[in-house]
């Protein structure tokens, strides 16, 4: 996986969350409380996203292990492990998930919540300059709680 410039804040545990534009073909994958396996196209409800495919090459699963790069085609710099994946729209992140992806702020309550997400709405925009993907674009992300996992 990509992180231009966030690989090193995950390299000393301050983000621990990405998002991922949901692109046409993705398909998330799930087991409801039966056990039974499914793929479906939109929000999961209750159920817990197991993985994420795209024309049926997997893309995501909760539990493996992806190797981070700061550029395409760059080296490895270490590896990260999915915990958990759900759906939402961009602007539906909230000031704590805000500080999950890496972001800091010296301002308190509403102050706060106000600048966490004009940072990442910033941050956001200077990764993702194509139309339908721009923060005021609101599209739906793959959210994916993440950790630096064992060497």
């Amino acid at each position: 996986m990509i992180f231009q410039e966030t690989w090193r804040l995950i390299l000393d545990g301050t983000k621990t969350q990405t998002r991922r534009i949901v692109k046409p073909g993705d398909e998330a994958e799930w087991n409801d409380p039966t056990g039974h396996h499914h793929s479906y196209r939109s929000e999961a409800g209750d159920w817990t996203i197991e993985g994420v495919t795209r024309s049926r090459r997997r893309l995501y699963r909760v539990g493996q292990t992806y190797a981070v790069q700061a550029a395409r085609g760059g080296k490895a710099l270490f590896r990260i492990k999915i915990k958990a994946i759900w759906q939402e729209h961009l602007q539906d992140i909230h000031a704590e998930d805000c500080i999950a992806e890496g972001l800091r702020t010296t301002l308190r309550d509403q102050d706060a919540v106000a600048d966490l997400r004009q940072q990442y709405a910033a941050l956001w925009d200077r990764l993702h300059d194509r139309p339908g993907e721009r923060w005021a674009d609101n599209p739906q992300v793959w959210v994916l709680d993440i950790e630096k996992a064992d060497n």
